[in-house]
């Protein structure tokens, strides 16, 4: 990707997060970005498609932005505004609708960009980091850290996990 468009897009996602305190800011979307692009060293992918969707993955996230799920409205203005092919803005908006965590509902991106992305994402999501990112979205939604003699709930479907009010 060229300097320039990765400065804009690194401006746009500071600026989309400067006021997330849910585990879901800008730094989590840099670690997630520099993880996939370490993966990018032993594959052959599109470069700029796994940059720009790792950096952009949650700005569309309807958990963070009362949008829809699957949704691609920021992503794909920001994209066009810069001027990025309509077929890497498809591809991108893809991968972006493909990775979020969703219970069972989650899918398996088709293409090994979107694979790279969703891997990074879910590496970040895992160890002292993924902990600390977990009780943070907790807390910035008002919900418990636990609560004694409730179980976790397991194989819940999309419509199950958005409406759950449980942290862990």
């Amino acid at each position: 990707m060229n300097k320039d468009l990765l400065e804009k897009t690194l401006l746009y996602v500071k600026e989309k997060f400067e006021n997330d305190y849910s585990g879901h800011d800008y730094y989590h979307s840099v670690r997630v970005y520099k993880l996939a692009a370490s993966m990018c060293k032993k594959e052959n992918v599109d470069l700029e498609i796994v940059q720009l969707a790792s950096l952009l993955h949650d700005v569309d996230d309807y958990k963070l932005f009362n949008g829809k799920a699957g949704s691609c409205t920021n992503a794909e203005a920001f994209l066009k505004e810069n001027k990025v092919s309509d077929a890497k803005i498809k591809t991108i908006c893809s991968i972006i609708s493909s990775i979020s965590y969703k219970g069972t509902d989650t899918k398996i991106p088709e293409s090994i960009e979107g694979k790279i992305v969703q891997d990074a994402d879910r590496l970040d999501a895992i160890g002292a980091i993924g902990i600390a990112r977990t009780f943070a979205y907790g807390g910035s939604r008002n919900r418990s850290m636990h609560i004694p003699g409730e179980k976790p709930r397991e194989n819940m479907n999309f419509q199950e996990y958005s409406a759950s009010n449980g942290t862990i």
